[in-house]
């Protein structure tokens, strides 16, 4: 059964991220991040979210 919620993250904090879904006891949402010839970050969710809460583990700059 998939859980109410999906977390997803970025690439800045691994160790931090893992802690967070272990403690909570759910997996890693699945995203593809890539970088855009003008330096851009797209995020493309992988799996449906529909109707779950979705919590965004990122540093922003």
């Amino acid at each position: 059964m998939e859980s109410k919620f999906v977390v997803i993250a970025g690439n800045s904090h691994p160790k931090f991220v893992q802690s967070v879904v272990s403690a909570l006891n759910v997996p890693l949402g699945r995203i593809n991040a890539y970088k855009q010839s003008n330096n851009e970050i797209s995020v493309n969710v992988e799996e449906s979210v529909r109707g779950r809460d979705v919590y965004v583990i990122q540093s922003v700059n």
